[in-house]
Formats: C-alpha cells, structure tokens, sequence
C-alpha cells in the first residue's frame, strides 16, 4: 500500500467510507477523512500514519503493514434503497 492511495482513499471518506485491513487481522473503518493523517514533513514518518478511531484514541500505522482497502457503499445509500 502506497501512502498516495491510502490519502485518495481518505480524501473520499466523506462519500465514500471504507475500511483498512491490517496484516495482524485488525480492521480500521474510516468513514470521514479526518479518522486519517499524514506527516507533511517531507521525509519524517514517511511510512507510517495516523489513524483516530471514532470512539476516541488514535493508532500510529506503518503502511507496510496494510493489507487491503475494502470500500463500503457510500454514506446515504442504505437510506436511499430503503426508502
């Protein structure tokens, strides 16, 4: 996993939540692009990143340790079949 995909990923979690799987089986949902951060230092933390859970806390994440994005339908679309 690249930090430039998990970012465009993250851009679009607003619309578009998903979730990241872990190698230890963990799984992050990231469902609004502030749950994610990035260093902006060039160089510092360059393979890693932050990601701050909904109930609170926050996780320092090395990307070599992201085994897949699994996006998840966008925000509204479980009211709109719904309805």
């Amino acid at each position: 996993m690249t930090r430039d995909e998990l970012q465009t990923c993250a851009k679009r979690a607003a619309l578009q939540p998903f979730v990241i799987k872990l190698t230890d089986g963990r799984l992050l949902e990231v469902s609004h692009p502030e749950f994610v951060a990035f260093s902006r230092v060039p160089g510092a933390f360059a393979g890693t990143f932050v990601f701050f859970p909904a109930d609170g806390g926050m996780l320092v994440v090395s990307l070599s340790q992201v085994v897949t994005l699994e996006m998840l339908p966008p925000q509204g679309a479980e009211r709109e079949r719904a309805a």
